[in-house]
C-alpha cells in the first residue's frame, strides 16, 4: 500500500515517463522536388507532406521555417559562428496533438526579393528548411521546445 501511494505521488510530481520515446519531424515528400534550381525575384510555394511524431507532452505548434542561406562554400548549411551566413524568412504554424501524424502543408519563399529579410537581397545562395517544436499557449507559440537542424537532403539553389 505504501508503494503504491509512493508511485501516485511521484506521478503527480513528474507525471508519466515514456521511455526511449523521442518528439521527430520529417519531411516526407516536397514540390518542387529538392535540388531544384530557383528562379531569383519570384516567389515561390512549396507544397509538404511533413511526419511529426509528439511524444513529450499533449500538445504544441510545429513551425516549419523556411531558411535563406548566402551563396557560399559550404553550400546549405547554416553557420554558427557567422551571424550573418542567412536568415528564417518565413514560417507556417500548425497546431499539433499527441501522436504521430502525417500533415500537408504550403510555405511560400519570397523569392529573394527583400520580403522577410528586412529589405536585404542576397542576390544568390540557398533556400533550406528548420522544423521547430514550440510551446502551445491557447494556439499561439510560446516558448521553443525543440529545434532541428536543417535538412542537406531538400536544399535549393537560387540565382546561381
Amino acid at each position: 500500500m505504501r508503494q503504491t501511494r509512493l508511485a501516485i505521488a511521484l506521478f503527480l510530481l513528474i507525471g508519466p515517463v515514456v521511455a526511449n520515446a523521442e518528439d521527430s519531424v520529417r519531411i516526407v515528400s516536397i514540390s518542387p522536388p529538392a535540388g531544384t534550381a530557383l528562379a531569383r525575384g519570384t516567389p515561390l510555394r512549396f507544397r509538404f507532406v511533413v511526419h511529426y511524431e509528439l511524444t513529450s507532452r499533449r500538445s504544441a505548434i510545429l513551425s516549419l521555417s523556411l531558411e535563406q542561406l548566402r551563396s557560399r562554400a559550404s553550400g546549405c548549411k547554416s553557420d554558427p559562428s557567422d551571424q550573418h551566413s542567412g536568415e528564417l524568412v518565413t514560417a507556417v504554424n500548425i497546431p499539433v496533438r499527441k501522436g504521430s501524424r502525417d500533415i500537408k502543408t504550403s510555405i511560400t519563399w519570397p523569392g529573394d526579393t527583400g520580403k522577410g529579410t528586412s529589405g536585404r537581397i542576397y542576390g544568390s545562395g540557398y533556400v533550406n528548411f528548420v522544423p521547430m517544436y514550440w510551446e502551445n499557449r491557447n494556439g499561439a507559440r510560446g516558448d521553443r521546445l525543440r529545434s532541428f537542424e536543417e535538412t542537406s537532403d531538400y536544399c535549393y539553389i537560387f540565382g546561381q
